[in-house]
């Protein structure tokens, strides 16, 4: 099955990307936005391989429609290497 998930990317900086979905509970890292975006994708696949698909996304339907709601001018540093576009995880 397909989910849409809220992910949330934050610059640090020289210190990479850390990204996290609250609702699969997963958390990672990257040096470039896409990096970080594959290792929560790998991060998210491990979590399904140990505790099934239904634990992991029990909170989460797949008819449901992910938003972005921007709050304020994003920094010009988070567009560094994040070519899929930022708020979706497909």
């Amino acid at each position: 099955m397909k989910y849409k998930l809220p992910v949330v990317i934050t610059p640090l900086g020289k210190d990479g990307f850390p990204a996290r979905c609250e609702f699969a509970k997963a958390n990672a890292t990257g040096n470039t936005c896409d990096e970080a975006i594959e290792n929560l994708r790998e991060a998210i696949d491990e979590l399904i391989k140990e505790y099934g698909e239904a634990s992991v996304f029990q909170d989460i339907s797949p008819e449901g429609e992910v938003q972005v709601l921007e709050v304020k001018e994003i920094p010009a540093a988070f567009g560094r290497g994040c070519s899929k576009g930022y708020g979706r995880f497909t």
